[in-house]
């Protein structure tokens, strides 16, 4: 699943991904969910997730995730757009590809070279594993 900040060349959730981080921890402590594999690129966040049983509420994650992020940042300062919908994963392989491709994202944008090098990134807390 992936959100994007609208504009271009808009580098906000590196410059404050700090900022990201603490919003993202607030919601999973409200609305649990595991936080499988992520990267935010300068302007989009890309995420595999792992929700409760039963629970499917992406969307209302989203919003508790995005509201705090935005407000901390100033009024009008951050617009998500959503781009691409959020898809179940199927599988082992699914999953595997899943993570790959999200922590593969800045090196197919030419940011990196490899995928530890990029700081904003588990997998500096992951390493390669399922990579």
């Amino acid at each position: 699943m992936s959100f994007e900040l609208s504009g271009k060349a808009n580098p906000l959730l590196v410059a404050e991904f700090d900022s990201l981080m603490e919003a993202v921890a607030r919601v999973q402590q409200s609305h649990p969910f595991r936080l499988d594999a992520w990267v935010a690129l300068p302007d989009r966040l890309l995420c595999v997730w792992t929700l409760p049983a039963g629970d499917m509420d992406t969307v209302g994650r989203w919003r508790a995730i995005r509201r705090p992020f935005a407000g901390a940042l100033g009024p009008g300062r951050v617009r998500w757009r959503a781009a691409e919908p959020p898809r179940l994963i199927t599988g082992v392989v699914d999953y595997a590809e899943s993570v790959r491709q999200c922590w593969f994202a800045p090196v197919r944008r030419g940011l990196v070279s490899r995928p530890e090098d990029w700081l904003y990134s588990s997998i500096q807390q992951d390493g390669m594993r399922a990579a």
